[in-house]
């Protein structure tokens, strides 16, 4: 988010509970039906971490994060 305050906060989709915008890890969606746009979800790490599978590669930084 532009300009965004560190004290700002955003939901996590994936447990609803409070994250701080500086903290919050950005999920960007790409509908297929929806030509060129996308949309910007937030999320904990940890909660982003719980919920891929086991085989799916992501980045090392998330196991570390908030």
């Amino acid at each position: 988010m532009v300009g965004s305050s560190s004290l700002e906060t955003v939901l996590c989709c994936f447990c609803g509970q409070q994250v701080a915008v500086a903290q919050a890890t950005t999920v960007v969606v790409h509908p297929p039906s929806a030509d060129g746009e996308s949309q910007s979800l937030f999320c904990h790490s940890r909660c982003l971490v719980e919920r891929l599978d086991a085989r799916v590669p992501h980045h090392p930084a998330l196991n570390n994060a908030v």
